[in-house]
């Protein structure tokens, strides 16, 4: 008689089956306290359960992982799971699927949102009811070229890896020459790098999210307290920064930029993880964008990217920006209640990849 499959949600004595099938499935590799972090420091998680595992004869045969987010517009107030590492020792999606389905049954939210799938997930969500997100546009995405030669390294290695002389590509830590760490302080196209964790600037942080969420659409909760969260990733250490523009005693934009890479082979990116501004402020897309410039060419980064991205800037590209297109759906969503999406419009900051992305082994934390 075939071993039964047991579901329960992810406990911190899951951890080290994590870590060793998030290392099977190639995703980016993360510590025991890494993982810790991501699960059960989240301060929205509640009493949603951080993910669920799927056991058979005393092994985890699979996971997928969830962050609990919450929404505000005015008084009406949702809350979402963004669903993430969704990793299976099987090849088949068998013990996968039945996970997803459990999931998707047991979240006490008003939905589920995935923005951040590659393209061997992407194909399985439909078949359990969770549809891509936005059409066209949720392929889309932006990029900006900042050191040439860095990319132009990259196509070279990735040509080579998997061919009889990949030993061409044995260089491939020459791509992370030159990256540095972000900055801890300095002003880039107006933007002041800030740290959360000043209480100078918490207070700040705090209205400034007050004042987002009193708006006409769903805007997610960017308080101070995420924002710690946020940045107090264990594994890697400056990889993140936060940049705000502040006015008369308020701060009126933000940006969040972090340092990146798509695998070993590929050159850094510095990745657009948030940008918002209030409507009064004068602060505009193509301004936030070019602070991000200007922080890549200080950090060493090949390229500047926004992976989630909106209608108006697929609308009006940027001069010296590319719209590129991915070759599936990278974003996905089920919803609960009738205003789900149409009154969110999701960004980089709802997505998993503050701490998802893969960072540059230079700034991987030594222990």
């Amino acid at each position: 008689m075939p071993s039964k499959v047991e579901i329960s949600p992810v406990s911190p004595s899951h951890l080290p089956d994590l870590v060793e099938l998030n290392e099977i499935c190639g995703f980016p590799a993360r510590s025991l306290e890494g993982w810790r972090w991501v699960l059960f420091d989240n301060p929205e998680q509640g009493d949603e359960p951080a993910g669920y595992v799927a056991m058979k004869e005393g092994r985890a045969e699979a996971f997928i992982c969830t962050q609990r987010r919450s929404f505000k517009s005015g008084t009406t107030e949702r809350s979402m799971v963004s669903a993430h590492t969704f990793v299976s020792r099987q090849r088949r999606p068998g013990v996968g699927l039945k996970l997803l389905r459990h999931m998707l049954k047991t979240h006490a939210t008003d939905g589920v949102n995935t923005l951040n799938n590659n393209a061997l997930s992407a194909p399985i969500y439909p078949y359990v009811d969770v549809h891509p997100l936005r059409g066209e546009l949720g392929r889309l995405f932006l990029e900006k070229p900042v050191r040439w030669s860095a990319l132009l390294r990259s196509r070279i290695y990735n040509a080579f890896k998997n061919s009889p002389f990949k030993m061409l590509a044995s260089g491939w830590q020459h791509l992370e020459r030159g990256v540095k760490p972000l900055p801890k302080a300095g002003e880039f196209a107006g933007f002041t790098v800030i740290d959360p964790a000043d209480p100078s600037m918490s207070g700040l942080l705090d209205a400034f999210n007050e004042a987002l969420q009193s708006g006409a659409t769903l805007q997610p909760n960017r308080s101070s307290e995420i924002w710690r969260y946020r940045l107090a990733d264990p594994d890697y250490h400056d990889a993140m920064r936060l940049l705000g523009v502040v006015r008369e005693g308020a701060l009126v934009a933000l940006l969040a930029v972090s340092l990146a890479k798509d695998d070993m082979f590929s050159a850094s990116a510095l990745e657009i993880e948030d940008m918002v501004s209030l409507d009064e402020s004068g602060v505009s897309d193509a301004d936030m964008l070019e602070a991000a410039v200007q922080l890549a060419k200080v950090s060493g980064a090949a390229r500047v990217r926004r992976r989630v991205i909106t209608q108006s800037l697929a609308d009006d590209v940027p001069a010296g920006w590319m719209l590129r297109e991915r070759g599936y759906d990278s974003a996905h969503m089920q919803s609960r209640v009738d205003d789900l999406p149409d009154n969110w419009s999701e960004g980089p900051f709802d997505s998993d990849f503050f701490f998802a992305l893969r960072r540059p082994e230079v700034l991987r934390v030594r222990r």
